[in-house]
């Protein structure tokens, strides 16, 4: 049975100071989250990087198949064609060996990368445990039950947790303050807006339908 191993891969720094600020195309072994951060190994601690900072990728240790996306893990040798961390597609497969379209004739052995897993029910997954920090981290949370709107946590205090809001307070509420969730309607398969900017939060419900707004969509299951 082959081996799934999870990583983080650096995409970005939040600001040059950040840890990670020179260690872009970088992955480091993962060892979850925590809030709002990848919690990753690296040679003498473990250090935090910031989940919009980075991607999960998860990997098998196997053999590549033509058409399918490598992550090198561990070069050999001093080619400069490639190098830890490059995204890869296989082109051809021999027995010890692959070559990729992105670097032509150039031989990569099996020992060298793994091959990268993540699909569609994956991400799902993914975007599950995200939407579920982004509800825990959130300032303000209101559940929708009918036509009213519940309290379901404030940091502000200025939410009474039970209390029912109508949808006019909730999008007046939303248009003015930060990393407000809301969760509507079906317990098992709800959209999500999370309002967390000032451009996000500039909900404009009579150019959509219901629960719609500018701010970003996400499913999550509700346990």
């Amino acid at each position: 049975m082959s081996e799934i191993k999870k990583y983080v891969r650096i995409k970005r720094a939040y600001s040059k100071g950040a840890w990670y600020a020179n260690q872009i195309g970088s992955v480091f072994p993962s060892l979850g989250t925590w809030e709002n951060a990848y919690k990753v190994n690296s040679p003498d601690r473990a250090l935090y990087i910031r989940q919009e900072d980075a991607e999960l990728i998860v990997t098998e240790k196997r053999p590549a198949k033509v058409g399918e996306r490598v992550l090198i893990t561990d070069k050999y040798g001093t080619s400069g064609e490639y190098k830890n961390g490059d995204i890869l597609t296989a082109d051809l497969c021999a027995e010890y060996v692959i070559t990729t379209k992105e670097i032509g004739l150039a031989f990569i052995f099996h020992s060298e990368y793994e091959v990268i897993v993540n699909n569609e029910v994956e991400n799902e997954g993914a975007d599950e445990m995200e939407n579920k920090l982004l509800i825990e981290n959130a300032k303000t949370v209101f559940e929708k039950k009918g036509d009213k709107y519940f309290g379901y946590k404030s940091r502000l205090g200025d939410i009474v947790i039970g209390g029912n809001y109508s949808y006019a307070f909730v999008v007046h509420y939303a248009k003015t303050n930060e990393d407000v969730v809301i969760i509507p309607g079906d317990v098992n398969a709800v959209t999500t807006p999370v309002c967390t900017t000032e451009e996000e939060r500039l909900w404009k419900p009579e150019k959509t339908a219901g629960m719609k707004s500018l701010c970003r969509r996400r499913r999550i299951s509700m346990r």
